[in-house]
């Protein structure tokens, strides 16, 4: 078993969550890091996660590309999904839902391409992804539009398996998972008739 993702929870980290290739999700209290709800099981590996701003429900990716659903309180799956569509998320890193359909390309028999994360910016304007190609991608969030239009970093490797914003927003920090290298992307205002 591997931890796959780790995250505190919104109400100033009284929670510390990790999930794993078992198919679950594990909830600790931070103070002491006891272990106090573990999530339904599921087959698959959990990929991703991201709290609710509310603190009650969990939402997560599965690497056979589900995106599921959990509260908090109790590790139960959600069986409802619509009753969650309205959610606002504090994190955005799972690669499935509504504002982040627009990282994956349009249908394209000749190439596919595995968006494997991505991560949206604290101020909640940006989304970075990166994927299985070595793209590394930012987008306006959110990223409803199929094929959305994009600023494309270069210099990066094949398959992208971490992105993350920085906490002022200005720089994007990509790690490729077979090459371990480390890129710094650094994001500037577009300058249009001499103005920034």
């Amino acid at each position: 078993m591997w931890i796959t993702d780790v995250k505190y929870s919104p109400d100033e980290g009284k929670l510390m969550e990790m999930s794993s290739a078992d198919g679950r999700i594990y909830l600790h209290d931070s103070d002491n890091y006891e272990l106090k709800v573990v999530t339904q099981k599921i087959p698959q590996t959990i990929v991703a996660f991201d709290w609710d701003v509310a603190g009650e429900h969990l939402q997560c990716t599965t690497n056979d590309f589900r995106l599921l659903f959990f509260t908090v309180e109790d590790g139960k799956a959600v069986t409802n999904n619509a009753k969650l569509r309205d959610t606002v998320w504090s994190t955005q890193t799972c690669t499935l839902g509504w504002n982040v359909q627009g990282v994956w390309p349009k249908d394209d028999a000749e190439k596919i391409v595995n968006v494997g994360k991505v991560d949206r910016a604290t101020k909640k304007k940006l989304l970075v992804s990166g994927a299985d190609d070595g793209s590394v991608k930012v987008y306006h969030y959110p990223t409803q539009i199929k094929d959305m239009s994009y600023v494309e970093g270069e210099g990066g490797s094949n398959f992208v398996s971490k992105v993350k914003f920085n906490s002022a927003d200005n720089t994007v920090v990509s790690m490729g998972a077979n090459t371990r290298a480390v890129m710094q992307y650094r994001l500037v205002e577009p300058v249009e008739n001499g103005n920034k």
